[in-house]
């Protein structure tokens, strides 16, 4: 299920005209530290995609307009029992230097609300909390979309994969 969840999620936003990118597991931050990480500001398993997408973002913006990127990768956190824990998420990220914030807020949450349906998720609720919006799915937390605050015009959204593979 995993597996056709993400082929069909990188069809979809292929076709959205969307470019897959792929950043680094290792972050300056997190939960997970490694035991030998190889430089201070790689010591940790990323939280979340988002410090290598907005990086992406960044750099696609020196050379093009637009940046519509997304990516498909594994995050980690710790569980109660303080084990490490990994889950698959889905970060997407419109930016441009003529777009407006809430354009690209609007267009992101279009997307999201696209993918879902045609995914056949039932049960999902978008509710704005902070100027972000909160994704749930049957009630429970699957994700985010919100504004970036990196100093570009632009959304990013970043979901769970693993937690709504058993609603598709």
């Amino acid at each position: 299920p995993m597996r056709r969840l993400k082929d069909g999620l990188q069809d979809m936003l292929t076709a959205y005209g969307f470019t897959e990118i792929l950043t680094r597991s290792f972050s300056g931050n997190g939960e997970v530290m490694l035991e030998n990480p190889l430089t201070p500001e790689q010591s940790f398993l990323r939280p979340s995609l988002t410090e290598g997408i907005t990086s992406a973002v960044t750099l696609n913006l020196k050379s093009f307009g637009t940046a519509a990127l997304f990516e498909i990768g594994s995050v980690f956190h710790k569980k109660v029992t303080h084990e490490p824990a990994e889950e698959v998420h889905c970060g997407i990220v419109l930016a441009s230097k003529g777009m407006k914030d809430e354009e690209a807020f609007r267009a992101v949450r279009g997307i999201v609300e696209g993918l879902f349906t045609r995914l056949g998720i039932a049960g999902y609720t978008l509710t704005e909390e902070n100027k972000t919006l909160v994704i749930d799915v049957n009630g429970e937390f699957v994700g985010v979309i919100k504004r970036i605050e990196s100093g570009h015009s632009g959304a990013y959204a970043e979901f769970s994969l693993t937690k709504i593979v058993p609603h598709v």
